[in-house]
């Protein structure tokens, strides 16, 4: 199944979040990633809301942990930096990297890949040829513990196409907009299809360009590029917000991001 290799192939680059309630000592949400590695560095894609408090202040850097493998610490402290831009419910761009220390990028490095910037593209909106996917970890379909602090996050591939028309309150300069129809079938982790769950946790799960051959098959699913990362999800319009990933970029200039 052509979506299933998809699926295993952008597994490899993608995380839980877990996030923390350091006075409690208890999880209390969950938000999807992709590792990535720019100029040398090793990071984590997701959306700003993710990492942000309710006063759009960064959370402190303990209570993010990273999930990457079933038997991993769900309280690990990898997170060195915090870098976002927007998250608010009223800011046109969502988007943030984290960065790890030396230690949580070799730990995560066991189990995923890091991806390259050759497999990163910029300026992608909406592309009515080609497919989009979105990778990342449903709250629907996660397991907690709140005693015993343990967490199992169910991931998906949610396989799609952009918007047509292009929602018009949206800006293409910095925007992705992706059908998303809950009635669709997608391959879920494990075998077979379900039906597709909420949106909440898939924040900051990576959007991809999977690009299709004429023949309506996938081509090598190693070629699918990395555009933004998924942050809104307007259900009465069925359809989920990203931002793109140059706004991300940008954040390691000095002049940060600049929004048209």
């Amino acid at each position: 199944m052509a979506t299933t290799a998809v699926q295993q192939s952008l597994m490899r680059h993608s995380v839980t979040l877990l996030i923390w309630d350091l006075d409690a000592d208890q999880p209390k949400g969950l938000g999807s990633a992709t590792c990535i590695e720019l100029q040398g560095v090793r990071y984590l894609l997701t959306a700003a809301h993710v990492v942000i408090d309710s006063q759009g202040q960064h959370l402190d850097s303990r209570a993010i942990a990273v999930l990457f493998s079933k038997d991993g610490n769900t309280k690990n402290t990898f997170i060195r930096r915090i870098l976002t831009v927007g998250g608010g419910e009223s800011d046109s761009l969502d988007i943030a990297l984290l960065e790890l220390s030396a230690e949580g990028g070799d730990r995560i490095a066991t189990c995923r890949e890091f991806l390259a910037e050759t497999r990163i593209l910029h300026g992608v909106s909406a592309d009515e040829s080609r497919l989009f996917a979105i990778y990342g970890a449903p709250s629907a379909w996660s397991r907690a513990s709140m005693v015993e602090k343990t967490v199992g996050a169910g991931t998906m591939c949610y396989v799609t196409n952009s918007c047509d028309p292009f929602p018009s309150h949206l800006n293409p300069a910095h925007d992705i907009a992706l059908e998303y129809n809950m009635t669709s079938n997608i391959s879920p982790s494990q075998e077979g299809t379900v039906e597709a769950p909420e949106p909440p946790g898939l924040s900051g799960g990576g959007i991809w360009l999977v690009t299709e051959s004429r023949e309506g098959l996938f081509w090598t699913p190693s070629e699918s590029k990395l555009v933004g990362v998924q942050n809104r999800w307007r259900k009465s319009a069925g359809y989920v917000r990203g931002t793109q990933v140059q706004f991300a970029v940008s954040l390691l200039n000095d002049a940060g991001p600049c929004v048209i």
